[in-house]
């Protein structure tokens, strides 16, 4: 892709986040320019952990394979205090193929993205920063220096904020950067350790004189953190930078496992924050990543939720763009991703809290009530889904919808399941994700030419894709009148956008089904029960996995409708 002068999107900043967009919108031929004032690619490590939500991003790429190569696979954790084991755990039944997260670090991360982009001729404009932009209405208007010094004014339809926590973007909004700092300093160290322990294992040790995380990264290295709590009104640590003493005492003091630490790659003094801006979307200008919103690295979602913002913002504006899409899917960005900061937020507070405790009862009393709740099966399942970010969902969403007829056979109605009652049909349907949900993974799945394949092989990648689950007994013939307006609907209008697989339990061919579309066997009926598909029904699943729409039974004027008034012009 040749760099276009005017493009219809302006991406400000070459971290995850902004590279991640400009791989959603290359891929939808979307024309972009993406710039960065930074010389090239990020060389040291700062967020590391990629989390499953984002990793089945990166499968719908097709770059999970180098990501898996590159990165460190860590599924378990361990937390000790004064020396003492607290808790061992899992990521264990999460829903995502991915039960694990990925410790790929922020360089890896970028070279992958920036790969995805050059594979297609994209290319990221180093040495290139904004310095000021106007939104004119139609249109955003933006000045920005080059590498030589000179300067170029650029007009595009949006501009795209993913130029970190001091984003200039931000500063000109005039948008407040609300939140706190935690009263505490942090030592980060990326090293060699030469130790005993499993090198694909988190740990987390509690001492009287704080706490300290250990984390595995690429290439043999590990990165140590630790925090010092500060006395109400101290200032933050000063005077000369980290030294690699300084990190291998830190570890020393609060470990009970002997290592000798090498080979440093980063050492630094920092703070930690919480903050966030009060709209994602101000006229024509998003923000994206760490210049909307940051939180502690402990939780080790901050990277992770800019990729995630990315990938929500990247088919709305390919939808609109091109002229398909309602102009108000484009609210919708904020609406659904600055939802999810709420929880994050407190998420964030949570661990600095549980972290920088200073009374010694209340670090005894944390450490018991750690080892006895993370032992409780619903928490711990929590806690890994709000780790594993799997937990995320749209379901106040303005543009999510579910349809579900009343569960009581009335006179003259039609029953929603040949075999089994009304009421069972839509029990089961209401145990199913729910709109604004992410959509699930199922395996094995068949269909005529292939060998069994996962569910998620076959959304159709950057488009929508409509489930319609079947029953054992095929269609009848009031259901297979609705199938054809259903497959007429979507060829006559949506075709470009929306692709049709029609979900058959067991291995059974029903008759009667639309030329349209494509059949799929659910071999051992995991999907139907998954989707809560006792009866025939229906699921739209949006291009970011998330499912848009759902009904029981299946309604052509019902999903038109809601295509209509949500998502596309008419």
């Amino acid at each position: 892709m040749l760099t276009i002068k005017d493009p219809e999107v302006l991406i400000v900043g070459a971290g995850p986040t902004g590279l991640m967009l400009a791989c959603g919108l290359i891929r939808r031929g979307v024309s972009f320019r993406i710039i960065d004032k930074k010389q090239g690619l990020s060389t040291h490590v700062k967020a590391s952990e990629v989390t499953p939500a984002s990793l089945e991003i990166f499968e719908d790429y097709g770059i999970i394979n180098d990501a898996l190569s590159l990165g460190v696979k860590v599924s378990s954790f361990r937390m000790y205090a004064h020396g003492k084991p607290v808790w061992q755990g899992r990521y264990g039944e999460i829903d995502s193929p991915y039960r694990f997260q990925v410790h790929l670090g922020q360089p890896y991360t970028e070279q992958l993205l920036s790969g995805f982009l050059e594979k297609r001729r994209g290319q990221v404009e180093w040495e290139t920063e904004l310095i000021s932009f106007k939104d004119l209405g139609k249109e955003v208007e933006a000045v920005i220096q080059l590498k030589d010094g000179s300067r170029e004014t650029v007009r595009s339809c949006f501009l795209c904020a993913c130029d970190g926590a001091g984003s200039r973007t931000r500063r000109q909004l005039n948008l407040k950067f609300e939140g706190h700092t935690y009263p505490a300093d942090n030592l980060i160290g990326n090293v060699k350790m030469d130790w005993a322990e499993p090198s694909d294992e988190v740990y987390v040790f509690f001492s009287d004189s704080g706490e300290m995380t250990v984390n595995p990264l690429p290439d043999g290295y590990h990165q140590i953190n630790g925090s010092f709590r500060l006395a109400k009104g101290s200032p933050s640590r000063k005077g000369p930078p980290a030294t690699l003493a300084d990190l291998q005492n830190l570890f020393d003091e609060r470990s009970h496992i002997p290592a000798r630490l090498s080979e440093p790659d980063r050492l630094s003094y920092y703070m930690n924050h919480h903050r966030a801006v009060t709209r994602q979307k101000v006229g024509r200008i998003f923000l994206l990543g760490d210049a909307a919103h940051i939180v502690s690295p402990n939780t080790g979602l901050g990277m992770n939720t800019g990729l995630q913002d990315a990938h929500n913002l990247s088919w709305k504006l390919h939808l609109v763009l091109s002229g398909k899409g309602r102009t108000s899917l484009l609210e919708t960005y904020h609406e659904e991703r600055h939802g999810i900061l709420k929880s994050l937020g407190q998420l964030s507070d949570a661990d600095e809290w549980l972290y920088l405790m200073e009374n010694k009862v209340a670090r005894e009393l944390r450490n018991h009530v750690v080892t006895f709740l993370m032992r409780m099966d619903p928490v711990f399942r929590r806690q890994n889904a709000a780790i594993a970010q799997t937990d995320i969902h749209y379901r106040k969403s303005s543009i999510v919808r579910q349809e579900m007829s009343f569960p009581l056979h009335l006179p003259g109605g039609r029953h929603l399941v040949e075999q089994g009652s009304c009421p069972s049909a839509w029990f089961h349907f209401g145990e199913g994700p729910h709109a604004g949900d992410r959509a699930s993974d199922v395996k094995p799945v068949i269909d005529a030419e292939t060998d069994s394949f996962r569910l998620f092989d076959r959304l159709t990648h950057g488009k929508h894709t409509l489930l319609v689950f079947l029953s054992c007994s095929g269609p009848g013939k009031e259901l297979a009148g609705e199938l054809d307006r259903i497959a007429t609907g979507i060829q006559g209008y949506y075709d470009d956008w929306i692709r049709v697989f029609w979900l058959a339990p067991g291995t059974s061919i029903p008759k009667g089904l639309p030329d349209y579309g494509t059949l799929l066997n659910d071999e051992k009926e995991q999907a139907h029960r998954r989707y809560g598909a006792q009866a025939e029904c229906m699921y739209l699943i949006r291009p970011d996995k998330f499912i848009g729409f759902r009904s029981l039974p299946p309604s052509w004027q019902k999903l038109d409708g809601y295509l209509k008034e949500s998502i596309f012009n008419e």
